[in-house]
């Protein structure tokens, strides 16, 4: 295997949280530049949500609310986030938070970092809807295996809603778990929603999810060979984060 193709866990020495469990939980990093991303995606959503609706939006628009609002407007929620995509500026590669949040994955892994692509996206789940992708690899799209994930929570992220992982299920083979179909080769449609990505097909091993507890100004690194995803939101706000991924730059 070509070594810049290497899974970023191979890193790290074994017996490290991330090399075992395949991510690693950090935080609060820095609250007060935290909050300033969290707002920078409050303006950007609703901002958006107003335009789309053609006229002002009465009530406190918070991202934890944002499912009351579309609720109470009648805006289709897919049909809405199909118009503005989930990229958001590439200027926020810069923010004070990620600028610190490279620098600590630098610390733990020895080695320089760039926004891959300089590609932010934010994704948004609602309380008990069908928005979560199916359970999955990312490296199942072979661009991802040697990058580095990191989940921002930035709004309704608990026991019952965070973003779910299976720990260690980083170091199984392609072979333990099956995707439903390779990589360029079709997609996965739910009640008439388009996912990108495939789901899994079998597994010979158990897939046992957890919840991650991510405090807020906090984040979570993890591998693209993890079995996440799969985790509808049962809370009573609406998830948003922040999903990026780090490159070697040197």
């Amino acid at each position: 295997m070509n070594a810049e193709q290497d899974p970023i866990h191979n890193l790290l020495s074994e017996g490290t949280q991330f090399y075992n469990y395949g991510y690693e939980i950090f935080g609060p990093l820095d609250f007060t530049n935290y909050q300033d991303l969290r707002e920078k995606l409050s303006d950007r959503i609703f901002g958006e949500l107003i335009k789309y609706n053609g006229q002002p939006i009465d009530g406190e628009l918070q991202l934890e609310n944002y499912h009351q609002i579309i609720e109470e407007k009648q805006i289709d929620h897919h049909a809405f986030l199909s118009e503005i995509r989930r990229n958001c500026p590439s200027s926020w590669c810069t923010s004070d938070f990620l600028v610190k949040l490279i620098a600590t994955a630098e610390a733990r892994f020895n080695c320089k970092f760039q926004i891959y692509n300089e590609k932010i996206e934010f994704r948004v789940c609602r309380p008990n809807q069908d928005d979560n992708n199916p359970m999955h690899r990312d490296h199942w799209f072979p661009y991802f295996r040697p990058l580095l994930n990191i989940y921002i929570p930035l709004s309704g992220s608990y026991c019952d809603s965070a973003l779910p992982i299976a720990p260690k299920s980083h170091l199984w083979t392609d072979e333990d778990v099956v995707p439903t179909f390779g990589y360029g080769e079709s997609k996965t449609e739910r009640n008439g929603v388009a996912f990108s990505v495939p789901e899994i097909k079998q597994s010979r091993l158990d897939i046992v999810l957890h919840r991650p507890d991510v405090p807020p100004g906090g984040f979570m690194l993890f591998s693209p060979l993890l079995v996440h995803g799969g985790g509808s939101n049962s809370s009573h706000e609406t998830r948003f984060s922040l999903e990026i991924r780090l490159e070697k730059s040197d």
